[in-house]
């Protein structure tokens, strides 16, 4: 055994540790017990976390139910980071998945073939440090500049057609109202956004898969 300094409390304190991967796997009396414990905790730190954000930014885009944020504040006024708010999630990723099956009346495992895409794509990787969630991504200036332009001119409609010719699926963006709320301005304005922000990363994948 050795031993090995630790912070806990705001204290140093040293534990006895299994100095080799031998003795570690004796302590546990079981083969490969360090490898198993070594494994898992890449997968608990980092695998799984990443998985469930990207997960639910899929399940988001396919569905166009947004999950909930909110703004950062501090005494009465939003936090700003660079000039821009800073964002927090509203509702856990568990929450917000269940909420979708709950609206689009369905279960969990009706998502099981995105959640084996979303797996695949992960790479183990043992030299991340532990992950940190990531906050709600702000949708970059120039879509929102565009979806306000193209919806206060009416012609959403028409951009939301050209778009499904590609994605074949529909969003619900009503035409902005003298009487809507500044609230939901914003979400129209964010879900035309992000819409259009979709068919571009699409274009320029299937642009890519030509070569």
């Amino acid at each position: 055994m050795k031993q090995t300094e630790y912070r806990s409390l705001g204290i140093d304190v040293k534990l006895n540790t299994p100095e080799t991967v031998a003795e570690f796997d004796t302590l546990a009396k079981r083969t490969n017990a360090c490898l198993d414990e070594a494994t898992n905790n890449v997968v608990y730190r980092g695998m799984l976390a990443e998985y469930r954000e990207t997960f639910c930014e899929r399940i988001e885009l396919e569905t166009k139910i947004e999950r909930k944020w909110k703004v950062a504040m501090k005494d009465g006024k939003p936090v700003l980071k660079d000039g821009q708010e800073v964002t927090h999630w509203d509702e856990t990723e568990a929450d917000y998945f269940k909420r979708v099956c709950a609206e689009k009346k369905v279960e969990p495992s009706v998502y099981q073939s995105l959640a084996d895409e979303v797996a695949a794509s992960l790479v183990f990787d043992p030299t991340e440090r532990e992950r940190k969630e990531r906050g709600p991504v702000k949708l970059a200036k120039m879509y929102v500049e565009k979806a306000t332009e193209v919806l206060t001119q009416g012609r959403h409609e028409k951009v939301i057609q050209h778009i499904q010719k590609d994605l074949k699926d529909t969003v619900p963006v009503p035409v902005l109202a003298d009487g809507d709320t500044e609230e939901v301005k914003t979400k129209n304005i964010n879900a035309l956004g992000h819409y259009i922000k979709a068919h571009i990363s699409w274009k320029e994948k299937n642009s890519v898969a030509k070569y």
